[in-house]
């Protein structure tokens, strides 16, 4: 049978400093992408539909509704808050079933505390490049998009808690 690693999401904390390293190499570097995901409920962590938010290229934030998928044997009480996101390789936006096998799931408190350390800096950085092909400010905009799920989720928190 397989190594549950390779079943299962990942659910260890990291630090907030590897954190905004994954962070970095996912908006601005195109590494790992990073997804939100938002269940409508979690009565049944193993198929729990919700909505998923997906930083695409450009200032562009994708969201559908998608059924996320976790095996029997795994455990990741990080799946069972009102929000949480996680690294791992390439969703078409739309996909019907997202499998969370392999993924790195992170809390959303993380995200939105270390996001918005990193979305501070990144703004400074911002501020002095211009917006022309090739330039910081272009091949980092996903970090808009990335603001903008912060603060959808951040609202939505706010309303439901």
């Amino acid at each position: 049978s397989p190594e549950p690693s390779a079943v299962c999401p990942k659910c260890e904390q990291i630090t907030a400093d590897e954190l905004e390293q994954r962070l970095n190499q996912s908006i601005c570097h195109y590494g790992s992408p990073l997804y939100f995901f938002k269940p409508h409920t979690s009565d049944n962590v193993n198929a729990m539909p919700g909505l998923m938010y997906s930083l695409d290229y450009g200032r562009r934030l994708a969201s559908w509704n998608t059924t996320l998928k976790m095996k029997l044997e795994c455990e990741c009480n990080l799946v069972t808050a009102k929000a949480f996101g996680f690294f791992g390789h390439y969703i078409s936006a739309g996909d019907l079933e997202v499998e969370l096998a392999g993924r790195e799931v992170v809390s959303f408190e993380a995200l939105n505390r270390t996001g918005s350390v990193f979305l501070k800096k990144t703004e400074v950085k911002a501020a002095s490049s211009d917006n022309t092909e090739g330039s910081w400010n272009y091949w980092c905009s996903k970090r808009v998009a990335f603001s903008a799920a912060l603060t959808k989720l951040s609202t939505l928190f706010a309303t439901t808690l």
